[in-house]
């Protein structure tokens, strides 16, 4: 009963060193106040279009040309990548380092990242425990594809899809969000509320991947959040991320090659 009220008391810590470590934040909140409308539009409006074009490429529906499927989804996140960049620095007159609101070091974003991909990791053989292999997986095609896939395909999977467009590009993308998005109000419990709503998005995203998936996706940006908010360091976030793909796909392919 009492998690609530520690929960909402660590979320108010965090927003205090928050403003310690980048006191300038409040001329960025003037700004961001005044058009809330622009700022989720500049982001989220290229969000979509990034996702029709990876739809549009078959990452759901992949083939023979794998390899140049990945290469194509690859190019344009590295694209949305700039955009972004572009839109917190130039739009929201935001550097990227006040991502990073805490004070750290490489040595310990590095042990959190990889802490917070055990944790996910384990998280996610409770969560699928109970659920069958065929359950777990978008499709049976998608199975099919990754079975037939060359060392080539393997290497772009990876190396530059997973690390690129799974775990720099969302991990980036979650936290410019919430970043500017927690500047907009001063309340811990509704800073709380924007990781739940951003967590709701992340798990419609990988709807693709089936409604499991897409319901494990979301309680994983949960706890992403919740980490972000706490240690306010992006570059945990992305090592687990990129670790926590490696190791379900290293895991499918094993389980199915074997």
């Amino acid at each position: 009963m009492m998690a609530g009220p520690r929960l909402l008391k660590c979320l108010h810590r965090s927003r205090l060193s928050l403003h310690q470590h980048f006191p300038s934040m409040s001329i960025s909140e003037s700004k961001l106040n005044s058009q809330p409308h622009k700022l989720l539009g500049t982001f989220l409006g290229p969000g979509v279009v990034y996702l029709l074009m990876m739809h549009a490429t078959g990452i759901t529906h992949l083939s023979s040309h794998v390899a140049i499927q990945l290469g194509l989804i690859i190019s344009v996140a590295f694209l949305y990548i700039c955009w972004l960049y572009i839109t917190l620095t130039l739009i929201c007159k935001t550097p990227v380092s006040a991502l990073n609101f805490e004070i750290g070091n490489i040595g310990e974003d590095i042990a959190r990242g990889f802490v917070l991909a055990l944790a996910l990791s384990a998280f996610s053989v409770l969560f699928f425990h109970f659920v069958s292999i065929p359950s777990f997986l978008p499709s049976p095609s998608y199975a099919t594809s990754m079975l037939g896939w060359n060392g080539l395909a393997i290497f772009i999977f990876v190396g530059p899809y997973l690390w690129i467009y799974g775990a720099i590009l969302e991990e980036f993308l979650r936290a410019s969000l919430l970043f500017l998005a927690w500047s907009m109000t001063t309340s811990a419990a509704t800073k709380l509320l924007i990781i739940l709503l951003g967590s709701l998005l992340f798990g419609m995203v990988h709807i693709y991947q089936g409604y499991l998936n897409a319901l494990e996706a979301g309680c994983e940006g949960v706890i992403y959040g919740l980490v972000y908010f706490r240690y306010g360091r992006i570059f945990p976030l992305i090592l687990a991320h990129g670790l926590y793909d490696t190791y379900i796909f290293g895991e499918l392919m094993l389980r199915f090659r074997g």
